[in-house]
């Protein structure tokens, strides 16, 4: 289907299948089930492609070969693909000797909004040269590395303006829940636990003002499909969690 090599979807109770053999053994709770947590909204913010740059995007995931500023930029086979197309969205590509090439800065520019209008913000990125970018595009900002040494306090006690993370580096076990009023992904991920545990860096156990979790998405490119599925993996797994909870207690 696509780019995706292969789809696998559940038989006709299958979910049934699976629950109730485990749900006198399993007990699955959401935090909120049993923790005082503040409001928690997502807002996506589509930002639009230049004209030409989004005609070259289109070609490219058609042709998986495209020339930008003069430096070859191609995809061999499926994951490569959606590697590249990732890229494209965020705003730069890397060729075929590793270095990043620039294509657009929209979801650069939507940062610059968010921040002007006071929000203090996680900036989830994906990869190294949009981290670099980003360093330079909001160097007017108080602006630092959530993994470095101390940045957390300093972030807790509200000397940040943003604080720049990979997910995978900060997702679990770190307590920021003091500082900022969101989390913006600008680099959108497919994993939906990484997607929770740093939003979850926020909205958790002593943090009372509410949480904004902000997905900028460019139109008409594979973010629109990351956010598609990262709502059915999030829809299917709260099928699950309610399943396990309701049979529990009709035990």
């Amino acid at each position: 289907k696509g780019m995706v090599v292969y789809k696998y979807n559940p038989k006709p109770g299958a979910v049934e299948q699976i629950t109730n053999p485990i749900s006198d053994l399993c007990l699955s709770m959401k935090a909120e089930d049993y923790l005082s947590l503040p409001d928690i909204n997502y807002v996506t913010i589509t930002v639009e492609l230049p004209k030409d740059v989004k005609k070259k995007y289109d070609a490219f995931e058609r042709d998986l070969v495209t020339q930008i500023g003069g430096q070859d930029i191609s995809a061999i086979g499926a994951g490569a693909l959606v590697t590249k197309l990732s890229q494209y969205a965020d705003g730069w590509v890397y060729d075929e000797e590793g270095k990043a090439v620039e294509v657009h800065r929209a979801k650069i520019d939507a940062v610059k909004e968010l921040l002007e209008s006071g929000e203090r913000l996680i900036i989830a990125y994906n990869y190294n040269h949009t981290r670099e970018a980003l360093f330079d595009a909001l160097s007017s900002y108080r602006i630092d590395d959530l993994k470095r040494t101390g940045v957390d306090k300093a972030w807790n006690a509200g000397e940040l303006d943003a604080v720049i993370s990979h997910p995978r580096s900060v997702g679990h076990g770190l307590n920021v829940q003091d500082g900022g009023t969101g989390v913006c992904w600008f680099g959108n991920n497919y994993s939906l636990d990484l997607f929770k545990q740093l939003n979850a860096r926020l909205h958790r156990q002593g943090r009372t003002r509410p949480v904004t979790v902000f997905q900028i998405v460019a139109k008409g490119t594979i973010d629109e499909e990351i956010l598609e599925s990262l709502d059915k993996k999030d829809s299917l797994q709260n099928i699950l969690i309610n399943l396990l909870s309701k049979n529990l207690t009709n035990v």
